[in-house]
C-alpha cells in the first residue's frame, strides 16, 4: 500500500489521513507532477495523500507536545522530532516545533517550517482538552501542508483509549509542479497507545470533503476504520495497513481497500465497480501508477 497508504499521514486530512506518499519519483517524495487527467488516478492520489499527510501532523505533534526541555528529569524524544527545535511557551499554552529549511526523519521524510500547536490544558488525557494546529511555511519531502486542525479529546474517562476529534478548516497541499487539492473533514481517531511509542497504532473514522488536483470536487467516507501503525511509518510504509475508504465524485466511485493489517505496498482499488490490485514501489512515476490502474 505504498502508494496509497502513504501520504494520512488526510487522517484523512482531518483525522484519517495517511502518508503524502502516493506516486513519488526522486525529487518529491510525496508524489509525482500531476501528469494524468483521468479522474481516478487524481483521486487515490488525493485521498492517499491527505490521508499520509495530517496522519503525520497528528504525530509530530503529539511527540513535540511529550517533548519538554523545561519538564526537567528525563526527556524523551521522539525520532519524530530528532532534528527539531521544539520550543515550549506555557506562559502562551503554545508549543512550535520548528524544522528550519529542512531536516531528514524519521522513516526518511524530510520536514521543513513550522507547526505550531496551542491548547488548552496541558493535561492532554483530560476530557474536553483541545488544540489548535496551524503551519508556518511547512513542507513534507516538497508538498506545502495548510489548513487549521482543531483536536478535542472526546475520551470518556481517562482510563479509556485516547479518542479525539480531529477537524481540518482549509486544508490543502501543494504540489512543486504547482497543483493542489484542498479538504474539510471531520473525524474521530482512537489512540492505542503502546509502552514504546514506536508500536503505536491509531483507529481513523468519519468524512471529508474537498477538491483534488485536476479541480474535481469530491466526497469522501471511511466505510472502515483506518489503521496506523508507527512501526509501518518507521519502515517507510506511512499510509494505512487496513480500512476502506469510498471517494464519490461527478465522474467515477472509487473505493480504496488498504489490505489486511500487513506493512506492505499492496492495495486494492475499485473504480465504478472493477477492482485492481496495486502493487507500487515508493518512488514509482505516475505512468506506472496509470498502467495499473487500467490494467
Amino acid at each position: 500500500m505504498n502508494l496509497l497508504k502513504r501520504l494520512m499521514m488526510m487522517t484523512m486530512v482531518g483525522g484519517t489521513m495517511v502518508w503524502l506518499a502516493s506516486c513519488n519519483n526522486e525529487e518529491d517524495g510525496l508524489n509525482d507532477d500531476a501528469t494524468a487527467s483521468a479522474f481516478e488516478d487524481v483521486a487515490v492520489d488525493t485521498e492517499a495523500s491527505m490521508d499520509v499527510a495530517f496522519e503525520d501532523v497528528d504525530n509530530v505533534v503529539e511527540a513535540g507536545i511529550n517533548y519538554d526541555e523545561a519538564s526537567g528529569g528525563k526527556v524523551l524524544r521522539d525520532p519524530l522530532i530528532e532534528c527539531a527545535v521544539v520550543t515550549h511557551d506555557h506562559e502562551n499554552n503554545r508549543v512550535i516545533i520548528d524544522y528550519g529549511d529542512g531536516c531528514e526523519g524519521d522513516g526518511g521524510r524530510t520536514r521543513s517550517g513550522k507547526i505550531i500547536v496551542t491548547y488548552s490544558d496541558i493535561r492532554w488525557f483530560a476530557p474536553g482538552a483541545t488544540r489548535s494546529v496551524t503551519f508556518e511555511d511547512f513542507y513534507i519531502d516538497s508538498v506545502k501542508v495548510e489548513g487549521v486542525r482543531t483536536i478535542t479529546n472526546i475520551t470518556a474517562d481517562e482510563s479509556s483509549k485516547p479518542q479525539f476529534k480531529t477537524q481540518l478548516a482549509g486544508g490543502k497541499l501543494t504540489w512543486n509542479d504547482g497543483t493542489f487539492a484542498t479538504r474539510d473533514s471531520e473525524h474521530t481517531r482512537t489512540w492505542a497507545r503502546a509502552e514504546n511509542p514506536a508500536q503505536d497504532e491509531s483507529f481513523v473514522e468519519g468524512s471529508a470533503e474537498g477538491v483534488n488536483r485536476d479541480g474535481e470536487n469530491y466526497n469522501s467516507t471511511i466505510t472502515e476504520r483506518l489503521v496506523f501503525k508507527r512501526r509501518c511509518g518507521a519502515q517507510g510504509y506511512f499510509f494505512p495497513v487496513s480500512g476502506v475508504i469510498e471517494t464519490i465524485a461527478p465522474d467515477a466511485t472509487i473505493v480504496i481497500d488498504y489490505g489486511d493489517g500487513e506493512c506492505d505496498n499492496l492495495a486494492e482499488v475499485t473504480i465504478n465497480g472493477e477492482t485492481k490490485t496495486i502493487e507500487l514501489d515508493v518512488r514509482a512515476r505516475r505512468e506506472v501508477v496509470r498502467r495499473r490502474l487500467r490494467g
